[in-house]
């Protein structure tokens, strides 16, 4: 008897072990199966981080350093001058056609090109008319020169693009081209500016520059001739130099191949020496060129390895602890676990009697079989008065028919939430949420039903359907005065720009008929009246332009985009320059982050502010100003200081009101509205204004734009 009994308890003992060797075995499939694979998986995904970044960063650089040359170009080709030097020109009496080079205009236009070449790094420039001649060369000896020109010039009528080319003596060079539009929209192109750049400035120090701290790490840029893949620059490996490696652009794994021909892309791939790499992959936006971001496979994991070898150790020493300890928990487990089956039905019958929400227990027939404490408080029933009653039994007269329904789609689905009604305490009726679900105890299949109060929360949800009706009505009323309010000041703007204009227009004519047809049968009173006349005229055709641009400032929606602060400011003060009267000027501007935004709407900015900072520094013998930024919280804050007549601090807010002026007009010109034209354009991009100074102490203006994906 004895020994039945103890192979009886050695029987669970047996199970138990059988269990343990199980898991054992379990957990040394998954270490080598799933965990050393999946370890090999997150270190390539840290490098795919690391690399895809650096290719980001690097195809952002050299796409914005393309954009800039082309840009170089580009301008070039617009200007008048070199239309005019490549057109037909103007025939002499004798049928001739003179070269406007004898008027001047070559040595006007090879200044403008030196000048341009020299401030932007270009080592030469050539420009070609549209036989393919080259008709203007200016700077060092180009690698593209003579023939290598014009043969690049016949490509011209796709537009501007950048190449690399090299010349026969090996001088490699990359040249941004840009057509010489014709006189009319759709007529070929009259020639080609070409502009050649030394890759040692800034392409080639880029490529070479280590991506990441690495030995084999490297950052390679190609391009498509034919079928084949020519590098365009020199590689670490095999020696070869600038567009000398060529390599078919159907090699299997080629990770050059993938970047020329997709967009972002990472995978383990082959150098162009047929190493396995992880490679980070690119196309640039500016040039036709793919560009890799690589480290060799190997020394990527050579760390993975290492850490590989050490939990290998690990585990080992931990299966053979854990076979061990399994043993001598055996025997604890069988003393455990009559203590653990004793406390856990304790606390099982603690957690349903201190729950909140009501729990029946039920059987197939919809009988109750158990109920908790607060089921007994809900329902004012003690728990004998409610076990062995119908489920039905405890919903209103209108909800039980659903009852048996509703428990039959739980016994279908395996639960089920449902909103009805149940009686309370003294026959009350209350909205509840009967959430149940099909479990299996000890082989039967019982409903557990949790039953909610939600007479509160139904409440609120009616008392929420009004106010939302309410304020959905409310918005209509608002939207349809907005849409009022707005085709009203469409129609002042339409007003104000052809209905006022028209009688200024007629105003300013008719005055200067006097001033120039009958001056002589006028005084002098009579003169100055009329140009007063026409003063008052200009002045209100002034201030009819300031308001529209207000007026579209506040309606215009920006464009996002990243905007050159720096070349933003730049531009401004040379437009300004082109109406004279910038002797003693000189504009200082320090290096500006760029921004996020609408590059017109901002543009319109620096006009304005720098325009305002020439114009009060006129009294001066020495006018200087101040153009920068600095970091300002989450933003960037560009200011314009000048050292001009300033202000009276006391009234710095009213600069940025309409029509707000704090100096006579007799002194300085000006209609009012620039400044709040700054402060609503500044507005529409998320950003603040601000003024300071002092009377006789300059000025300095202020405005801060968040920061954006720039």
């Amino acid at each position: 008897m004895a020994r039945a009994v103890g192979g009886a308890a050695s029987r669970p003992s047996r199970v138990l072990l059988a269990v343990a060797v199980a898991v054992l075995a379990g957990a040394a499939w998954w270490f080598f199966a799933r965990y050393l694979p999946g370890m090999r998986q997150r270190e390539i995904e840290r490098w795919r981080e690391r690399l895809s970044v650096m290719a980001l960063d690097r195809k952002a650089a050299i796409d914005l350093w393309l954009a800039d040359g082309l840009a170089d170009a580009a301008t070039i080709a617009s200007y008048p001058t070199l239309r005019y030097m490549l057109s037909d020109g103007p025939a002499d009496d004798d049928g001739s056609t003179p070269f406007p080079a004898e008027q001047g205009a070559r040595g006007h236009l090879a200044e403008i090109v030196r000048e341009t070449a020299t401030v932007h790094g270009h080592r030469c420039a050539i420009v070609a008319d549209r036989s393919l001649q080259v008709v203007l060369r200016v700077g060092e000896e180009c690698a593209m020169a003579g023939e290598t020109a014009a043969a690049r010039g016949a490509t011209l009528t796709a537009g501007a693009h950048a190449e690399v080319v090299r010349d026969p003596a090996g001088r490699i060079g990359v040249v941004f081209a840009a057509p010489v539009a014709g006189p009319r929209p759709g007529e070929p192109p009259l020639g080609a500016v070409l502009l050649e750049h030394d890759p040692e400035r800034f392409l080639y120090p880029l490529v070479r520059r280590e991506p990441i701290p690495t030995e084999t790490g490297e950052t390679m840029l190609a391009r498509v001739e034919g079928d084949e893949l020519v590098f365009l620059h020199a590689m670490r490996r095999g020696g070869f130099g600038p567009l000398a490696l060529r390599l078919p652009l159907a090699t299997p794994g080629l990770a050059m191949s993938r970047g020329v021909a997709a967009g972002e892309s990472f995978g383990e791939l082959l150098d162009y020496a047929g190493v396995p790499v992880l490679a980070a992959t690119g196309r640039l936006e500016r040039a036709p060129w793919g560009l890799v971001v690589k480290v060799d496979t190997e020394e990527a994991l050579a760390a993975y390895r290492t850490r590989r070898l050490m939990h290998l150790a690990v585990a080992l020493a931990v299966i053979v602890a854990a076979s061990g300890l399994a043993f001598g928990l055996l025997r604890a487990q069988r003393a455990a676990h009559q203590v653990a089956l004793h406390a856990a039905r304790a606390r099982t019958a603690a957690l349903l009697d201190h729950a909140n929400d009501a729990i029946l227990l039920l059987r197939a027939d919809g009988r109750i079989e158990e109920a908790n404490k607060r089921a007994e408080e809900f329902y004012g029933r003690t728990r004998h008065e409610i076990v062995g009653r119908s489920i039905a039994d405890l919903r209103s007269e209108d909800e039980r028919p659903r009852a048996l329904e509703d428990l039959e789609s739980v016994r279908r689905r395996g639960g089920l939430i449902v909103d009805t009604v149940h009686l309370a305490a003294g026959g009350r009726p209350v909205p509840v949420e009967v959430s149940s679900r099909l479990v299996d105890i000890a082989g039967e299949e019982v409903v557990v039903s949790l039953v909610r109060d939600v007479g509160e929360r139904k409440a609120q949800e009616e008392r929420i359907r009004s106010l939302n009706a309410e304020l959905e009505e409310r918005v209509r009323a608002r939207t349809h005065e907005l849409e009022e309010a707005y085709r009203e000041l469409e129609a002042f703007s339409y007003s104000v720009s052809h209905d006022l204009r028209a009688p200024l227009r007629a105003i300013d004519g008719f005055a200067r008929i006097l001033q120039e047809d009958h001056a002589g049968r006028l005084d002098a009173e009579g003169l100055r009246v009329l140009g007063v006349v026409r003063d008052n005229a200009r002045r209100m055709g002034e201030l009819i332009d300031d308001l529209l641009a207000l007026s579209r400032a506040a309606r215009h929606e920006p464009r996002r985009q990243r905007v050159d602060m720096g070349e933003l400011a730049r531009t401004a003060f040379e437009e300004l320059a082109l109406d004279g009267g910038l002797d003693g000027v000189e504009l200082r501007v320090s290096r500006l982050e760029p921004a996020f935004g609408d590059a017109g709407l901002l543009r319109q900015v620096w006009t304005n502010l720098i325009s305002n900072a020439l114009k009060f520094t006129r009294p001066r013998p020495r006018r200087v100003i101040d153009v920068g930024c600095r970091p300002c919280g989450e933003g960037v804050e560009y200011f314009v200081r000048d050292n001009g007549v300033g202000f009276d601090p006391r009234y710095g807010e009213k600069l940025f009101g309409v029509f707000q002026r704090l100096h006579p007009a007799e002194e300085f010109e000006g209609t009012g509205v620039g400044l709040a034209l700054v402060r609503r354009i500044v507005a529409r991009h998320g950003g603040t204004v601000a003024a300071e100074g002092g009377i006789g102490k300059g000025a300095t203006f202020r405005f801060t734009l968040p920061r954006g994906e720039v």
